[in-house]
């Protein structure tokens, strides 16, 4: 699992300790202060794909936004899943591969995928 945020470090590392998730490795966690730049700038996955050294079709981008998470890792061929924790989610020209409504439901996608 990799983290990738639109905010500095420390507001991002304040967060996941309020709510009490383990930081396991802060390599994987970028934000954009560290990539000098914000969603949905194509820059901002390519930093952490280059970082990581992976390919595009090695990696799934899970989000709730459909511009930051959806449209721009798409731009770069990124399979994408959108969390709609509230159904609002209309289909419109920016489509994700996948909707989920929970993080619990990426457990089901990948029952379903093997």
């Amino acid at each position: 699992m990799i983290i990738g945020s639109t905010t500095d470090d420390e507001p991002l590392f304040q967060n996941l300790k309020f709510n009490n998730v383990d930081i396991f490795n802060s390599e994987h966690i970028f934000t954009s202060e560290r990539l000098k730049c914000y969603k949905p700038v194509k820059a901002f996955y390519e930093g952490i794909l280059q970082e990581c050294d992976l390919k595009t079709d090695e990696v799934v981008f899970v989000g709730d936004s459909l511009v930051d998470d959806v449209w721009g890792p798409k731009q770069l061929g990124i399979c994408t899943i959108l969390v709609d924790r509230n159904n609002l989610y209309k289909k419109n020209s920016i489509q994700p591969n996948y909707v989920i409504n929970n993080l619990l439901d990426l457990t089901v996608l990948q029952i379903l995928k093997d």
